[in-house]
C-alpha cells in the first residue's frame, strides 16, 4: 500500500477508517504507521466539519482510501 499511496501523495483523498468514520484532506505523508492529511475535513452525512492543522491516522485505523478523480 506505500507505493501506491506515496504516488498519490498531494492529491484529495477520503480515509474510511475501520470505525466508520471518514475524513476528507490532501495526502501530505505517508508513513510506515500513520498517514497525514492537510486541510482536512471530518465527513458527517451531508456536512464536514474543517479541522485546523494536520490530521494523523494510524494505519491500523485505516479501513480504505478513496482517491478524488480530478485532483
Amino acid at each position: 500500500m506505500n507505493r501506491y499511496l506515496n504516488r498519490v501523495a498531494r492529491r484529495t483523498v477520503i480515509v474510511h477508517t475501520t470505525t466508520g468514520q471518514s475524513l476528507r484532506g490532501v495526502l501530505v505523508g505517508v508513513y510506515r504507521d500513520s498517514i497525514v492529511l492537510g486541510h482536512a475535513a471530518f465527513l458527517s452525512g451531508d456536512s464536514a466539519t474543517t479541522i485546523d492543522g494536520e490530521v494523523i491516522v494510524l494505519r491500523e485505523r485505516v479501513g480504505w482510501v478513496q482517491v478524488i478523480a480530478g485532483d
